[in-house]
């Protein structure tokens, strides 16, 4: 493992890929982890187990097995790992999830048009989302978009960057792509969780 990795979450599965523990507070030490927190399930020596570490450059699938359990702290012995990365700043992960747009304006106006547009996600990370809709919005406009699939009652607003008319027959006329602005860390929260696990599930089906 690279001396300058940093995560910021790690989770562990067992072979069966069902969770066992998280961490956020992680220390790196060659190929070692040393996970700190409290509440971590007592694990046997040496048993086989899986894990998968998050960054801002992406998600770090790693095998490895336990050195140390106690219930303050987990070391992992980490024996082979693979880094899954995007070439957008921010790690995105493929979606088909529905969502809602509630509201939308222009940047230079404060009030905008209530709405209830049905519409369907593409792909999502910490930085925004590109989406399908048959509505014509446009460039640098304002959309307030419900993600209940997400996070109950979770409302996020983004600013459109691009849209591209779809040339395929795919039930959408249009695809967009924007980012979030004004996101809390609340909210940043419930992204990222979303994201490590639609990332998580994604992996597993690509290698089945």
């Amino acid at each position: 493992m690279e001396k300058d990795t940093k995560l910021a979450k790690v989770d562990i599965l067992d072979q069966n890929d069902n969770p066992l523990a998280s961490a956020t507070i992680i220390t790196i030490d060659g190929s070692r982890l040393m996970l700190h927190g409290e509440g971590f399930p007592l694990l046997p020596g040496n048993s086989a187990i899986k894990a998968v570490g998050y960054s801002s450059d992406g998600m770090l699938i790693m095998e490895g097995f336990i050195s140390l359990s106690m219930e303050e702290q987990l070391n992992l012995d980490i024996s082979g790992s693979e880094m899954r990365t995007d070439r957008r700043e921010y790690f995105k992960v493929k979606t088909n999830e529905p969502a809602t747009v509630r509201f939308a304006r222009m940047p230079s106006q404060r009030l905008g048009l209530l709405c209830s547009d049905q519409i369907r996600l593409r792909d999502l990370s910490l930085g925004g989302l590109c989406f399908y809709s048959n509505k014509t919005y446009f460039p640098d406009q304002i959309l307030r978009i419900e993600l209940d699939t997400i996070g109950a009652g979770l409302e996020l607003n983004i600013q459109l960057l691009r849209k591209v008319t779809e040339q395929r027959r795919i039930g959408y006329r249009y695809r967009y792509a924007g980012r979030f602005v004004d996101a809390d860390a609340a909210q940043q929260r419930i992204l990222c969780e979303h994201i490590f696990k639609t990332e998580l599930i994604n992996y597993h089906n690509e290698v089945e």
